[in-house]
């Protein structure tokens, strides 16, 4: 069994936590704006509305589920801060 099965989705009821992206560690060189979840160490990929391409300020890790919301939303799309 793998390690990471055990965050799997184990956070998906868990209510949403405030967080500022810039605080958060950056996931790789390559991809400035995704973040690892401070629960899991899963992706936070940051989302984008698919009819404005803006920045959605909701964003959940990819492996365990926990949802996030991002105080400094606005700012993520003037650029990412690392």
């Amino acid at each position: 069994m793998n390690d990471l099965n055990k965050f799997a989705g184990v956070n998906i009821n868990e209510p949403v936590i405030n967080v500022f992206h810039q605080h958060l560690k950056i996931w790789d060189e390559e991809s400035l704006y995704k973040r690892i979840c401070p629960k899991c160490g899963g992706i936070l990929p940051v989302l984008r509305s698919s009819d404005t391409l803006e920045i959605i300020p909701e964003d959940y890790c990819f492996l365990c589920g926990q949802h996030y919301y991002y105080l400094d939303y606005k700012e993520i799309d003037n650029g990412p801060t690392v």
